[in-house]
């Protein structure tokens, strides 16, 4: 009767892991559209090195307008931007670039359906620590007090990362761990009588 519990409990961890892995991902990674505006970057190249200050305002909205909507694509263009940046000799150039960089890590919190992406993630990784503390509960009715403490430690450093120490799912956490603390203290000094 015990086993599929175990399993239970691993399997709600896996699946947290990978729901957490294929967000993250959806999020950082190109997206849907290929990275046309690197095609554009070479005109921006071009136009630094002739000066021309004109084709590199419009080599660099081109740029940001071929990036799209996609969060990747936005993140890997303002990486690019402030690389060039840091490279630049011609200050006002450099700033520009700055800027358009800035815009695109900002314009991505101002997604069209509203999703911010640090509340995606904070709960994603909330999502996480939840299935931990499922196994490290798991763990701690099996008596395997070393195997969970190790989980609950990352359980309540995320949860009170994000919740704040006073949360009731902090102080839960935080029970749990010194509970498991408390086995293996419990087991040490058991093993450490003759």
């Amino acid at each position: 009767m015990k086993e599929p519990l175990k399993n239970r409990a691993l399997l709600t961890a896996i699946v947290s892991l990978f729901l957490i892995a294929g967000l993250v991902t959806a999020f950082t990674t190109l997206g849907p559209a290929d990275e046309s505006w690197r095609r554009h970057l070479s005109g921006v190249d071009q136009a630094l090195r002739t000066g021309d200050q004109g084709q590199f305002e419009i080599n660099l909205e081109a740029a940001v307008a071929a990036a799209g909507q996609s969060p990747g694509q936005r993140l890997r263009l303002a990486a690019v931007l402030d690389a060039r940046a840091a490279d630049l000799d011609q200050a006002a150039m450099a700033e520009t670039l700055r800027r358009h960089a800035a815009d695109l890590r900002q314009d991505i919190s101002r997604q069209p359906d509203g999703t911010d992406p640090t509340e995606l993630l904070d709960h994603l990784l909330l999502l996480y620590a939840d299935g931990l503390f499922r196994v490290a509960g798991h763990y701690l009715r099996r008596g395997m007090a070393s195997e969970a403490e190790g989980l609950l430690k990352r359980v309540l450093f995320v949860r009170e990362s994000i919740l704040g120490p006073g949360h009731g799912d902090v102080e839960r956490a935080a029970r749990a761990y010194a509970e498991a603390l408390a086995q293996l203290n419990g087991t040490a000094g058991a093993k450490a009588t003759p």
